[in-house]
């Protein structure tokens, strides 16, 4: 969980999501609604999440993605976070097609079926933010995306993907779940002892070994408490099976590890410590924040007004760093509006 990001532009009502500038908006009022569990008939819906393809990524690394929804629609990148894979987007990619949007979600590199290249050099952010590229310019018909879409680590690499592309073509908007705008991030890491207490694990993993022993110890004990103690509702018995094969793939423990260890060593996302070191986000901007994380502060959610002017940040109350579990209904209602207005 690499936890921050955040913005986004909409009211609580149904009016479109872009076009607005610097809104916040609170979900309490449509939240007791929209947070359920899946329903059996939807959990098996999300079973194969559409079919495996092959990305070559920065330096020529296999990246799996599971592509789904209309060939001629437009197309969204879904981005996971740590320490999950294309399946933590189970419950959106149905939403999503359902709305005429074909959805790509990557295995992003170390992770899954993806390839897991040795050395923290392979994992920089400058090297996730290609693969997106990648992903858009192979797998995109239109050579472009309609959105970019990440949570935690996905978020991060969103971001930085929108910094470095915001006058490429390559995407028309950006959409960042519980994960803040680097800038957020660094100023609560100097000045917010509450961040920089739930960020220790950050620091932790700098040791070699030590995070991926144990990760993966007692049959992934502490994965297998995470996904059914956090998340509201608790992850199911077969999807918590699927999460700890998919993190025991061999290599991936490392290699997931290394995006904190590549971060902090190499600089990346970071870094930067004044709005000059940033470059502006224009496009339209969507931020879902479910406010009971446990990894991130709720403060750091608005990203800087002069730097994401076009953007709404959403915040969902008693949902977890896991808002498209917790709050699905309500994510995936975002979501749709966002992406089709």
């Amino acid at each position: 969980m690499l936890k921050a990001v955040s913005v986004a532009q909409r009211s609580a009502t149904a009016a479109p999501l872009i076009g607005g500038r610097g809104h916040s908006v609170s979900a309490r009022a449509r939240r007791r609604s929209c947070r359920r569990p899946l329903s059996a008939s939807a959990s098996d819906a999300s079973s194969s999440m559409g079919s495996s393809v092959t990305v070559k990524g920065a330096r020529g690394v296999n990246l799996h993605a599971k592509v789904s929804g209309p060939s001629d629609a437009p197309t969204v990148i879904l981005l996971h976070g740590f320490p999950g894979f294309h399946r933590d987007w189970r419950t959106q990619v149905p939403a999503l097609n359902a709305a005429n949007v074909r959805t790509i979600a990557l295995d992003m590199r170390g992770y899954a079926q993806s390839e897991k290249p040795k050395g923290i050099e392979n994992y920089k952010m400058e090297l996730l933010v290609d693969d997106v590229r990648a992903a858009i310019t192979q797998l995109c018909p239109s050579g472009y995306a309609r959105a970019v879409v990440g949570h935690d680590w996905g978020g991060a690499v969103a971001w930085s993907f929108a910094l470095a592309n915001e006058t490429s073509g390559l995407f028309e908007r950006l959409a960042v779940l519980n994960l803040p705008h680097p800038l957020r991030f660094q100023q609560a890491l100097q000045s917010d002892p509450s961040q920089l207490l739930k960020s220790w694990y950050i620091g932790a993993f700098q040791i070699p070994g030590v995070a991926e022993a144990a990760l993966t110890a007692q049959d992934s004990l502490i994965l297998r408490r995470l996904y059914t103690t956090e998340p509201r509702p608790p992850y199911t018995s077969d999807e918590v099976e699927r999460y700890v094969k998919a993190f025991n793939t061999p290599g991936a423990a490392e290699a997931t590890v290394n995006y904190y260890r590549a971060a902090l060593q190499l600089g990346g996302f970071f870094s930067g410590f004044t709005e000059s070191a940033y470059s502006v986000i224009d496009k339209p901007t969507l931020v879902l924040w479910g406010e009971d994380d446990a990894y991130l502060t709720t403060n750091m959610a608005d990203p800087p007004t002069r730097l994401v002017p076009n953007c709404t940040v959403v915040k969902i109350p008693d949902a977890t760093h896991w808002v498209m579990n917790d709050a699905s209904d309500e994510v995936n209602e975002r979501l749709v509006s966002f992406v089709t207005s």
